[in-house]
């Protein structure tokens, strides 16, 4: 019988979440997670954790993880589709650093004619 204690959950970790993250990679014997992270979480121990920026993964060898990284690699596949890349990767962004929406000439690759006053 499935308790509240036993539920996985799924999220992305938050400033807080440094030394439970810490201390999944120290148990995993591996450097620490950097840049955006999805946490598995059974209860409220953090049991493995995604990086999103680089697809590094750290789990509790001590609990079977294997269901839960499977879980975060589909999530994380969720997030990043469609995001717009440019070719070192990253996602597409204007001079001022902020992602901009592709206008309807870009989407279908037209060339941009200026609107009419």
């Amino acid at each position: 019988m499935n308790t509240d204690n036993d539920a996985l959950i799924l999220r992305l970790a938050g400033a807080d979440d440094g030394p439970a993250i810490r201390r999944l990679a120290e148990l995993d014997e591996a450097p620490p997670l950097e840049g955006l992270v999805l946490l598995a979480l059974i209860g409220a121990d953090a049991v493995a954790a995604l990086s999103l920026d680089d697809g590094r993964a750290v789990a509790d060898p001590f609990v079977p993880t294997a269901g839960a990284l499977a879980l975060l690699r589909l999530r994380a596949a969720h997030l990043s589709a469609g995001r717009p890349r440019n070719r070192r990767g990253g996602r597409a962004r204007d001079r001022r650093g902020w992602r901009r929406p592709l206008r309807r000439a870009e989407r279908i690759g037209r060339p941009l004619r200026p609107r009419a006053a």
